[in-house]
Parts: C-alpha cells; structure tokens; sequence
C-alpha cells in the first residue's frame, strides 16, 4: 500500500509518522523546516486496516487523521 502525506506549518513542521493498525511503521523528518513529506509503501496483509497519520509541528501541536482501508488482492 502507498501512503503519501505532506505537512505545513507557518510555525514549522517535525515530523510525520504512519501508523498502521496501532503499530508506528514509518517516521519521516524530509522536507524543509515549515513542510514535512513522506510518500512510501508498506505492505500489509489482506484484509482491513487503520492507518493513523501524525503531523507533529514544531510547537508541539499535532494533526491526526485517521484512514480505514481494505487490501483485497496482494501482488508483488
């Protein structure tokens, strides 16, 4: 699965981390100091999962959003 996330912030950006299913897969510290990116694959197994993406700013605010997806076909 390909997740792609970008973060900005005028008081500046730190980090953005992706969760999947409540395990932390991936920190991403790319980017400049008030933009974060990350654009990555994971792979999951069939089935439902919950991803969850923390955009952590620089004065210690942080903006979740959470996602459900379903994987139905699994191919390398």
């Amino acid at each position: 699965m390909r997740i792609a996330a970008v973060a900005r912030s005028s008081t500046g950006a730190d980090t953005i981390e992706v969760w999947i299913d409540g395990t932390k897969y991936d920190t991403s510290h790319a980017g400049t100091a008030d933009v974060k990116m990350m654009n990555s694959f994971y792979y999951v197994p069939v089935g439902t999962h919950k991803i969850t993406i923390f955009a952590r700013m620089t004065d210690g605010t942080k903006i979740i959003k959470h996602r459900t997806v379903t994987v139905v076909n699994y191919t390398p």
